[in-house]
């Protein structure tokens, strides 16, 4: 069926370019029908599309019977062309066919390793929850934070492992904290890779949790404006809190202000933390995304990404 539609359309467009002209070479429709024809349904259709479509031109368009030595090259070249086009033909079906394959097998791996991973995340926070079960503070810290790794890992499970947009691991760490609109995030749209989204989702965890805490969502009437840009200096997140309780310096440091600080050294990353009295500032700084070091943090489909702007 494949073959003789191919075969009649294709002998349809060449009789039309006859009418336009007497030197169209007869057989320049045949050979897209004979390569369609072998990738759409295989070896069969395509011998039969090249068959079919040499006999219709022999008997419509050659003198019939009366072929010249000229035309008798042409034909025989035209019968070498299509054995050759079915067989690269043929090769183009087994290649697509083994990609969806391994595309198929990927997805099950990925699906497979994310199901494990989530029962190990759940058989983890029982063992804390158990042997920290006189100290809450701490097992809720312990949690959060393995929570907040384990939703990392599920937005980059979604994308077969190729990291996660800072949007989606904004929102991700957000939206438990909002019955109501409290947070403004505005910024191009960046993908990280795997390891710097991962790093990237326990700083904004930190920044969440001590907000909830003690900053701006630990009232009604605080806020959050979270912003970001991208340009030739590199990338710059600001994390800016207001409404909420005065702010002050922590007299030491703990475990979460050094994660803030250390987690991006190895991006060539920097924080900066003001502990403003109207409210905590964040910045987070990532290299020139022209500069070698971006190589590290950068996904290249991040330059042409459209704008991303939402309130949590």
């Amino acid at each position: 069926m494949i073959s003789a539609l191919l075969v009649c359309t294709g002998f349809l467009i060449r009789w039309g370019l006859g009418l336009l002209h007497p030197d169209i070479p007869p057989y320049i429709t045949a050979f897209p029908v004979v390569f369609l024809a072998g990738a759409i349904g295989g070896v069969g259709p395509g011998i039969l599309a090249g068959a079919g479509s040499g006999l219709l031109i022999w008997w419509a368009i050659l003198p019939f019977g009366e072929l010249n030595p000229g035309q008798q090259i042409g034909l025989g070249m035209y019968a070498l062309s299509s054995a050759v086009l079915i067989a690269a033909a043929h090769y183009y079906r087994r290649l697509m066919k083994r990609l969806e394959d391994e595309q198929r097998f990927r997805e099950l791996v990925v699906r497979e390793l994310s199901h494990r991973l989530k029962n190990k995340v759940a058989t983890i926070g029982a063992i804390i929850a158990f042997q920290l079960r006189d100290t809450p503070l701490i097992r809720e810290e312990i949690l959060g934070r393995l929570q907040a790794l384990a939703g990392a890992d599920d937005l980059i499970a979604s994308t077969q492992g190729s990291g996660a947009a800072l949007s989606d691991i904004v929102a991700l760490e957000l939206g438990p904290y909002f019955p109501v609109s409290r947070a403004s995030v505005e910024g191009p749209e960046i993908r990280f890779p795997a390891k710097l989204a991962l790093a990237m989702a326990l700083m904004v965890h930190e920044l969440v949790t001590n907000a909830a805490k003690y900053g701006a969502l630990s009232v009604p009437t605080g806020r959050i404006a979270i912003r970001w840009t991208l340009n030739q200096a590199g990338l710059v997140i600001d994390w800016t809190e207001q409404d909420g309780p005065p702010v002050r310096a922590p007299t030491r440091k703990g475990f979460g202000m050094r994660l803030l600080a250390n987690s991006l050294e190895q991006f060539d990353g920097t924080v900066s933390i003001d502990f403003s009295e109207a409210g905590l500032r964040c910045r987070i700084a990532l290299p020139d995304p022209s500069s070698p070091a971006a190589a590290r943090w950068l996904d290249p489909s991040t330059e042409a990404a459209p704008k991303t702007s939402f309130s949590a």
